[in-house]
Formats: structure tokens, C-alpha cells, sequence
């Protein structure tokens, strides 16, 4: 499966809200239900959401690591201004 170019987005945008659905993808992202499944299944593979419980909710697994690379990523652009 090829990576999706808006799930950077996709991160950006749960962290920020914690929100972890599909329809909030969708609604965000503008893109359709298909899209916004294979989304999350992509995520759940690297680790960055948990697969959804007995109740449907899901946990965000990729916060720290994911604002660690975001950091550090921040830090090396700032170095090279």
C-alpha cells in the first residue's frame, strides 16, 4: 500500500484535536469515507493509533514519538535558516 500524501495531515490534525475517527478525517481532510479507512488502517499498521476496542474508541500510541520527530525536525530547520 503506498502512503497516503495528506497523512502528515491526517497526525497533524489528531494530536491536535484527539480526535480518532473516520468521519473526523473525513470532515477535515475533505475526502471520502474509502480514503479516510484506509487512513486509519495505515496508521494503526505504523503504530500511531490503536486498533478500536470493544467500544470503538481508539488511544494515540505516536504522540511522543511523533512530537519528538516534529521537534527535532523544527530544531534542524532552524539551524539551516
Amino acid at each position: 500500500m503506498a502512503k497516503d500524501p495528506l497523512l502528515h495531515d491526517a497526525k497533524k490534525f489528531i494530536l491536535e484535536t484527539k480526535q480518532i475517527s473516520i468521519s473526523a478525517l473525513q470532515r477535515y481532510l475533505q475526502i471520502g469515507f474509502m480514503r479516510a479507512t484506509r487512513m486509519m488502517e495505515q496508521l494503526e499498521k505504523e503504530g500511531f493509533i490503536s486498533k478500536a476496542d470493544k467500544h470503538l474508541k481508539r488511544e494515540i500510541l505516536g504522540d511522543k514519538w511523533w512530537q519528538d520527530h516534529l521537534y527535532t525536525k523544527w530544531s534542524w530547520n532552524i539551524l539551516f535558516i
